[in-house]
C-alpha cells in the first residue's frame, strides 16, 4: 500500500510537470519561462535547484541601480521637475532684443534648445535602462524563442547534455558577475554627473531670475550702459557650462545602457545554450559563443 501511494504521488508530480511545460504561456517573461522549463526537465536527470542557480546568472540584482542609503538611482521625477525650463523662458522674455544683445541671445537660445532636447534624450535613456533591468521580453516578442522552446520540449533531454551545462555554469556565472561589476562604477559616475548638472541648472535659473528690467534697476545698474550685454555674457557662459554638463550626464547614462545591452546579449547566448538551439544568432558563426554546445550530446 505504501509503494502504491508513492507511485501515485510520483505520477501526479510528473503529470503536473508535463502539463506546465506543454502549456507554457507565450505572454509570460521569456527567461523566467526558460529557466522553469529547463529546471523541470533537468531536475529529473540531475537533482539540482536549477531555477535558483540559473536566476543568479540570468538576472541582475534587484538593487543594481540603487545608489546608496542616502540616494537612489530612481531620481527621474525630481530631475524632470528641476529641468523644467519654463521659468527661464519667462526670464528671457524680459530681456530686450537689441543690436547689442541679439547675437548673444541667439547663442543662448540655441544652447537652451540643445539642453531641452538633451533632457528628452536623458529621460529616454533613463527609462530604457530601468526597463531593460526590471523587465524581461515576453516569450512571443523574443525572435525565434517560442519555436526553440517548443523544439526543446519535444526532444528528450540527455544526461550528457545536462552535464555539459554544469561544466559551463561557472563560466556563465563569472561572466555575469563581471558585467555586474562594470555597472557599479558607471552608476557612481551617473550620480556625480547628475548632481553636478542639477547644481548648475539651479545656478542658471537663479541668475536668469536676477535680471533687472530697465524700470526696476538699482542705481548702479542704471548707470551701466552695458548692463544688458554684461548680464547676457555672464548667462552665456553659465548656459554653455550647463550644456557641457548635459552632454556629460547623457554620455554617462549611455555607458550604463551599453553594459545592460551586453548583459542582455549574453542572456540570449545562455538561453540558446540551455536549449541547444540557435534561435537568435542563426547567422553568426558558431565559434563566437566559445561553446561546443551545438554538437549533439552523445
Amino acid at each position: 500500500m505504501k509503494w502504491i501511494c508513492i507511485l501515485a504521488f510520483a505520477s501526479l508530480t510528473i503529470l503536473s510537470q508535463l502539463k506546465f511545460i506543454n502549456g507554457y504561456n507565450i505572454n509570460n517573461p521569456a527567461f523566467t519561462t526558460l529557466i522553469q522549463v529547463f529546471d523541470l526537465k533537468a531536475r529529473v536527470l540531475i537533482q539540482k535547484d536549477w531555477e535558483e542557480i540559473l536566476k543568479l546568472i540570468f538576472f541582475l540584482p534587484d538593487d543594481i541601480l540603487k545608489d546608496d542609503k542616502n540616494d537612489t538611482f530612481k531620481w527621474i521625477d525630481d530631475f524632470i521637475q528641476i529641468t523644467n525650463l519654463s521659468d527661464i523662458e519667462e526670464a528671457l522674455e524680459r530681456i530686450p532684443v537689441t543690436s547689442t544683445t541679439k547675437s548673444i541671445l541667439k547663442i543662448i537660445c540655441q544652447n537652451l534648445d540643445y539642453i531641452d532636447e538633451g533632457h528628452e534624450r536623458i529621460y529616454n535613456i533613463y527609462f530604457e535602462s530601468f526597463k531593460q533591468v526590471n523587465e524581461e521580453p515576453i516569450c512571443r516578442h523574443l525572435s525565434g524563442f517560442v519555436g526553440a522552446v517548443n523544439k526543446f520540449l519535444d526532444k528528450r533531454l540527455k544526461i550528457s547534455r545536462v552535464k555539459k551545462i554544469i561544466e559551463e555554469l561557472k563560466k556563465w556565472q563569472n561572466h555575469s558577475d563581471e558585467i555586474i561589476k562594470k555597472i557599479t562604477p558607471k552608476k557612481n559616475i551617473v550620480i556625480t554627473k547628475r548632481k553636478e548638472y542639477i547644481k548648475q541648472m539651479e545656478l542658471v535659473k537663479r541668475k536668469f531670475n536676477r535680471y533687472e528690467i530697465q524700470t526696476q534697476r538699482t542705481s548702479a545698474n542704471k548707470e551701466n550702459t552695458d548692463y544688458d550685454f554684461d548680464f547676457l555674457k555672464m548667462l552665456q557662459a553659465l548656459v554653455n557650462e550647463l550644456k557641457e554638463k548635459n552632454i556629460a550626464l547623457e554620455s554617462s547614462l549611455e555607458q550604463i545602457i551599453q553594459i545592460v545591452n551586453e548583459f542582455n546579449e549574453q542572456r540570449i547566448f545562455w538561453a540558446e545554450s540551455l536549449l541547444n538551439i540557435q534561435f537568435y544568432h542563426k547567422k553568426q558563426r558558431k565559434h563566437i559563443f566559445e561553446g561546443i554546445f551545438w554538437k549533439r550530446s552523445s
